[in-house]
């Protein structure tokens, strides 16, 4: 198994939403350490990596948000190791902003190099605002993407997809053509709270009767039913990238350690966990129920087949796959 990159993560920004699948699981609870303590952290482990193990991929980022507070300080970093945030932004739970404060961040962001903002949309208007619990959230995400737009950045719009929002999208995506803005679909995993919209998944059938327009921006080599033409057998990963959470839990223990000590801990939580649990190869045929109409992604269905796995078999693991905490993913 070849580890290729260290992601390192800073929990420390708090988000104006409460989405409903939020794979953060966020709760107006800040699980990472401060913002200039995660900084300085990731910056010394950056030059031990870049000193002792030049060939492992280093990125840095945050959430819950891009709600930075000291957004100019953060970039330069995030570009120096070729972060995506450096340069593309998801601006998704920020804070409510008139059109004038709108304006002076974009026009900052684009003179910081910042090239491209993303916006998630969960439907129609009221359906949104409902979705990400917040009144008035599907009115900031059209001024904002506008005004980024007239502040001279790329825009982009991504849209999880359930059976939920089906008969509001042909008429939401419209408007994106119509402005020119690029939009793809995807269909919400079950990480984080994302099992709670696992009987809204879409299933072929759904997908057949939507719109051409609608269909060519979901992919469905991606998107299969469990038994519908995966890989056989699936590809065995062979690589593997880390991610290390900065939790203000044990993040004095963690200065603390050496940096190739903590590389240690991760490969051994990693191998302890896939000596127990298997890949998806070998859960596919064993768990695959040939009649579930359901498009799930693979990373989606490996997910809910561990899950059965550990469960069926009372296994005590460390849970590595956690997009909040430290862990590893394999590919």
């Amino acid at each position: 198994m070849k580890t290729t990159s260290v992601y390192l993560f800073s929990p420390s920004v708090p988000c104006e939403n409460r989405c409903r699948y939020c794979l953060l699981q966020w709760d107006g609870r800040l699980l990472g350490a401060d913002c200039a303590r995660s900084l300085a952290y990731a910056r010394r482990f950056y030059r031990w990596l870049r000193e002792n193990r030049p060939e492992l991929q280093f990125v840095y980022y945050f959430g819950y948000s891009m709600e930075h507070p000291d957004l100019p300080a953060v970039l330069p970093f995030l570009q120096q190791t070729g972060s995506p945030s450096g340069r593309f932004l998801q601006m998704d739970g920020m804070k409510m902003r008139s059109d004038a404060q709108l304006h002076d961040l974009f026009r900052t962001l684009k003179a910081l190099g910042i090239e491209e903002t993303n916006f998630t949309y969960y439907g129609a208007q009221d359906y949104h605002d409902r979705f990400a619990a917040r009144a008035g959230d599907f009115a900031l995400m059209e001024r904002s993407r506008r005004i980024a737009a007239q502040e001279g950045l790329r825009v982009s719009v991504g849209i999880p997809t359930s059976k939920e929002n089906l008969s509001q999208l042909e008429a939401l995506v419209a408007q994106f053509d119509a402005d020119g803005i690029p939009v793809s679909l995807f269909t919400p995993h079950c990480g984080g709270r994302g099992y709670l919209l696992l009987d809204a998944k879409i299933t072929v059938a759904d997908y057949e009767a939507m719109p051409a327009t609608l269909r060519k921006r979901l992919s469905r080599r991606a998107n299969r039913t469990a038994g519908g033409g995966w890989e056989a057998p699936p590809k065995a990963p062979a690589n593997r990238n880390f991610q290390l959470g900065l939790g203000e839990s044990g993040m004095e223990r963690r200065e603390a350690l050496p940096f190739a000590q903590i590389l240690r801990k991760l490969e051994q939580t990693d191998e302890a966990y896939y000596a127990l649990v298997p890949g998806f190869s070998t859960l596919l045929p064993r768990y695959a129920e040939q009649r579930d109409p359901r498009l799930y992604t693979k990373k989606d269905l490996y997910a809910l087949y561990r899950r059965r796995y550990i469960a069926e078999n009372r296994l005590t693991v460390t849970e590595v796959n956690d997009e909040r905490l430290s862990g590893s993913i394999r590919y």
